[in-house]
């Protein structure tokens, strides 16, 4: 078993993408927050996001994840030209 599943398998954590993010939807530019809470799908084999938002201690106290379970996530930019 890998450190990721390890770490994950069956287990709410969020993921932490560094900055708030804005996304267009439905024709409108929207703030997207930095995390993801993340909690198993039925069938446990696979993770589904249940909420997003900027408040990672809110976040944590709300889905009772630990520290350790804050997962942050490297990203690389998109260029374009």
């Amino acid at each position: 078993m890998d450190e990721w599943t390890k770490l994950t398998r069956d287990r709410v954590f969020i993921s932490d993408i560094g900055n708030d993010r804005v996304a267009e939807i439905g024709g409108a530019k929207t703030l997207v927050g930095r995390y993801a809470v993340w909690a198993p799908a039925p069938g446990g084999e696979h993770h589904r996001v249940v909420e997003v938002g900027s408040d990672c201690e809110a976040l944590m106290k709300k889905y009772r994840v630990p520290g350790e379970r804050v997962l942050r996530l490297q990203t690389v930019e998109a260029g374009h030209g």
